[in-house]
């Protein structure tokens, strides 16, 4: 399984997930290192997120800075985020 990073921040610290977001530059940062983040949206690749410059060693990893979040940059499809959200807040 291919590791890309799904999930971008912006400056309040509010996550949003790819599918969320216009191809091309935006306005989210990466949640480990603060860089703007590109959105890939091309049909060969899964839709993810990349670094407006060097990628950092967090976001190619497993994330333990966000309780319960294991496999965040798995590219789950937004409604499973959805309903993982949901469950971990009942």
């Amino acid at each position: 399984m291919s590791v890309y990073l799904s999930f971008g921040k912006n400056k309040q610290g509010n996550y949003y997930h790819v599918d969320s977001q216009k191809s091309g530059k935006g306005e989210l940062l990466c949640p480990f290192c603060d860089c703007p983040l590109i959105a890939i949206k091309g049909q060969h690749k899964a839709k993810h997120f990349r670094h407006d410059g060097q990628t950092c060693n967090e976001s190619l990893n497993e994330i333990p800075q966000i309780p319960a979040w294991h496999h965040f940059h798995l590219n789950y499809p937004i409604g499973v985020v959805e309903a993982l959200k949901r469950r971990l807040s009942s």
